[in-house]
């Protein structure tokens, strides 16, 4: 009995469970994988990465797509490397304020003129991309120094804001979606718009604040990439909208919105993260996480789909 109790909790948290078997059969195989630094690693890559699951996360649940993210974060590491030499405070602010004008943007076209969010933040992402470009050509511009060591702030070659920045982020998602009545919201309207509307919610006000949300956490970790990256490149976002998509449908969330839950989410990113620093630590070339993420996020389509076939059969 314990042991089909322990086969369900490892199916309905698969996505740790196999994050779980991966970390350890590698920190077994792999000298020096367990190390802080391997983790400092991780953590580098996760930070960005989990801001922006969260904000797509949040637009997917609602049953739309932000393939904007990752334009976003690239753009507001264009723009600090020209803003934060200045003064930093005043940089950061109008960093979060690109983020609130994107996501608005995106919001009123898909809830107010109608336009699909998939063409909509495909033509927002193709504008900041060109933009950011424009901008910087070639990597340039400075991150300030005092900037880099409070993002790679670390206590004994761990990265503490990294880590805080994952663990509030994590618990605030799960707060979010699961403990306030905004969460439950973005449930009702995934699940049916219509629905939603008829028992008195505002789905296109509920949308555009998504959509905000999901440019203001992409801006912050653009903010955070500029401390990694430590200079303005028009690349710095690259992988992040697949990598983020990715995670969330791994995670179990319904390419339909409506259903999923972030705390799988996580694990599903925790289990992405882990993917550069194998290939790096095995001696494999780290351009093949493109391909596995890819494969994944295929992988994960064909099952989002399936499931939401399944949950439309059993509605009839």
């Amino acid at each position: 009995m314990k042991l089909k109790k322990l086969f369900r909790i490892s199916i309905t948290w698969y996505t740790y469970t196999l994050f779980i078997i991966l970390f350890v059969a590698c920190s077994a195989l792999i000298p020096g994988f367990s190390s802080v630094n391997t983790f400092s690693t991780i953590l580098t890559a996760l930070a960005p990465l989990f801001l922006v699951t969260l904000g797509e996360n949040l637009v997917i649940l609602t049953g739309e797509f932000d393939l904007s993210v990752g334009s976003v974060a690239t753009l507001t590491v264009v723009i600090a490397s020209f803003l934060l030499i200045e003064n930093i405070l005043l940089g950061i602010l109008l960093c979060l304020a690109v983020g609130v004008i994107i996501g608005t943007i995106n919001g009123f076209s898909v809830t107010k003129l109608g336009v699909p969010s998939f063409i909509t933040t495909l033509g927002t992402m193709t504008i900041i991309t060109g933009l950011a470009f424009h901008l910087r050509p070639v990597p340039g511009g400075i991150i300030p120094q005092s900037f880099v060591d409070f993002v790679k702030f670390e206590v004994g070659g761990f990265r503490i804001l990294l880590f805080l920045i994952v663990l509030v982020a994590g618990v605030g998602g799960w707060f979010l979606l699961r403990k306030t009545d905004f969460g439950k919201k973005i449930y009702a309207v995934g699940r049916s718009e219509s629905k939603s509307f008829l028992i008195g919610l505002r789905a296109t006000r509920i949308k555009i604040f998504v959509f905000i949300i999901s440019g203001v956490l992409s801006a912050i970790a653009g903010l955070l990439l500029s401390g990694i990256v430590t200079v303005g490149t028009p690349i710095a976002g690259s992988g992040l909208l697949f990598k983020s998509i990715t995670a969330v449908l791994l995670g179990g969330t319904l390419i339909s919105g409506g259903e999923g839950k972030f705390e799988i989410t996580i694990g599903a990113v925790l289990l992405i993260s882990l993917i550069w620093p194998l290939l790096s630590l095995t001696g494999f070339d780290p351009r093949y996480e493109n391909v596995i993420v890819g494969s994944i996020l295929i992988g994960s389509v064909v099952l989002s789909n399936a499931l939401t076939r399944k949950k439309k059969g059993g509605e009839r």
